[in-house]
């Protein structure tokens, strides 16, 4: 025989009264809670009790409810203590520790409901305006000024997670970025603050280091291989280069220019019957030199260009045939940044 409960709901069942509470209530209530903000343990606890069972009714829920919930910090971490928008949790986040407070893992605890969450903005992993929402997020709050290290540790694992899934799906992430129209996109500076990025410079010109001490009076982009990404310096040339136009640092080598202190330097003793000279000439004019060419070429461009290698050998052939060696006794030059003056 059925119980007193159970007779009661099944006469409502047939009377077709619904026994769940209206969705506007529960939203309601969702909202509420959510907002205290002063909690002592046992009143966490029964937070954490109705929120689960929120969570339940919404993963049942058919009708649309995501506009209500918009900006509403509900999902549970760190054992309930702490509320986040599901826009601020991602269900599959490596090196949780480094991207916290911006960043957090969708707790195991929760897994049941991540479908839920999922349809309400969580991310199954970081997404690319995640990644550019922290930067900015970390630039309001320094001012722009410099960054403390917990800040920088943040920004340059962010950096790494960038630049690696632009490695891994560049056309994707390039559309992510360039249709981010209210969003600017901050990377780190060598002198540990948060810089647009159009306006920093990246040190592709590694062979200039030497003669670049002090300020050049442009804001370098941080070292790379700082940010997780190996010390592989066409590796990180590569990457600058996959960013859109907009967004990607400038190149040192497109600002700086290199200028002979001498408008007619002085030909060595020897003048045409230099050995050196004659050697170096040799070396050039040779068929090896053509074929070690050739061979960078395609080692630089991942062999893409391997269809067109008559093209890479004509190329390399008039390059040959137009370069003169000349000996002189003394060449000094002087490094610019363009538009500006000498550098010491």
């Amino acid at each position: 025989s059925l119980g007193a409960q159970e007779q009661l709901e099944q006469v409502l069942t047939m009377l077709n009264v619904n026994l769940d509470p209206p969705l506007d209530k529960v939203i309601n209530n969702c909202r509420n809670i959510c907002n205290i903000t002063t909690l002592d343990e046992d009143m966490v606890k029964t937070r954490a009790k109705v929120l689960r069972s929120i969570y339940e009714f919404l993963s049942t829920e058919k009708r649309e409810f995501r506009f209500q919930l918009r900006g509403v910090s509900f999902v549970m971490v760190e054992e309930g203590w702490k509320l986040l928008k599901p826009e601020e949790v991602v269900i599959n986040l490596e090196y949780e520790s480094d991207f916290k407070p911006y960043l957090y893992k969708l707790p195991l605890e929760l897994g049941t409901f991540h479908q839920l969450f999922k349809h309400l903005g969580t991310e199954d992993i970081i997404s690319t305006k995640q990644y550019v929402e922290v930067l900015g997020r970390i630039f309001k709050n320094s001012e722009g000024k410099q960054l403390d290290p917990n800040e920088m540790r943040t920004v340059k694992r962010v950096v790494s997670g960038l630049f690696k899934s632009l490695q891994n799906d560049s056309v994707k992430v390039r559309n992510d970025l360039e249709n981010m129209r209210d969003f600017a996109l901050y990377l780190p500076s060598q002198d540990g603050r948060l810089v647009k990025s159009s306006i920093l410079v990246f040190d592709d010109a590694p062979h200039y280091k030497s003669r670049i001490q002090g300020n050049i009076g442009v804001q370098m982009l941080v070292d790379l291989s700082q940010c997780y990404l190996g010390k592989d310096h066409g590796f990180h040339t590569k990457l600058i280069m996959l960013f859109p136009q907009k967004l990607r640092p400038r190149l040192l080598s497109s600002i700086l220019e290199e200028q002979l202190d001498e408008e007619s330097p002085k030909i060595c003793q020897f003048g045409a019957l230099c050995s050196l000279q004659g050697r170096l000439q040799l070396l050039l004019s040779s068929e090896q030199f053509i074929t070690g060419l050739i061979r960078i070429m395609k080692h630089e461009n991942d062999n893409a260009f391997l269809a067109n290698e008559e093209k890479a050998i004509r190329l390399c052939k008039a390059l040959r045939e137009g370069l003169k060696v000349s000996c002189f006794e003394k060449l000094q030059t002087t490094l610019r940044v363009k538009g500006f003056a000498p550098i010491p």
